[in-house]
């Protein structure tokens, strides 16, 4: 005669069942937990490196030039803004066009290229680090930059801070009208926000030498 299951040994059985299973969905959503988190400093990361190569693509390109007769166009700008912890910062400086062969209307050989960060509040379509690029400088003098032409380079950028090496020291911004030569180095800062995320975020810290700072002698003030 076959004997069944006490009601002691189901309970007992059914409670082990529920821990096992309750283990198993832990390590399971652990597993899951840090797969998303993976994904996410993946995503961090690449953006990165899709910043600090455009940064590095446009200025080492970045032109000296024998005169400053015409600051707006020629000159080497970078304005310390926001504080040491948020930095705010922008970059503006002449660079090679790479783009004019494939360009199907005359442009210059120049591009006159600016940095910058857009917050969510100022209510544009870009955010976070953004790059404009004029290469129209044949028309005109002055130069007028578009805010909807402003191309997203780094949504996540939430902070962009910037030093320039001299050649000895390290400064907090660099304007060549007055110092008239280009910085040999620039060192960049970069806090990304973590996507999904509300308060997470990583920095980063790049250096981007100008290799024509060391083969452009001192620049030389423009004559009226």
């Amino acid at each position: 005669m076959k004997r069944g299951f006490t009601l002691m040994e189901l309970i007992v059985a059914m409670v082990l069942f529920s821990i096992v299973m309750s283990a198993a969905y832990a390590l399971f959503d652990s597993g899951q937990a840090l797969s998303s988190d993976a994904q996410k400093v993946s995503a961090v990361q690449q953006e990165v490196r899709f910043v600090l190569e455009t940064l590095r693509r446009d200025l080492q390109g970045t032109v000296g030039v024998g005169t400053y007769s015409e600051p707006t166009v020629y000159q080497f700008l970078g304005t310390n803004e926001g504080t040491e912890e948020e930095p705010v910062d922008e970059v503006r400086f002449l660079a090679m066009n790479r783009e004019t062969v494939s360009s199907s209307s005359p442009e210059s050989d120049l591009g006159l290229t600016r940095y910058y960060l857009i917050g969510e509040e100022e209510g544009l379509p870009q955010k976070g680090l953004v790059r404009i690029k004029n290469s129209d400088l044949l028309s005109a003098i002055e130069i007028e930059e578009e805010e909807e032409e402003a191309q997203e380079i780094g949504p996540n950028v939430v902070f962009f801070g910037l030093r320039y090496y001299d050649g000895s020291d390290w400064q907090e911004s660099w304007d060549s009208t007055l110092s008239l030569t280009l910085p040999h180095a620039v060192e960049i800062t970069l806090t990304l926000r973590v996507p999904e995320s509300e308060d997470e975020t990583q920095s980063f810290i790049g250096k981007i030498f100008l290799p024509v700072a060391a083969e452009t002698p001192t620049l030389t003030e423009g004559t009226e």
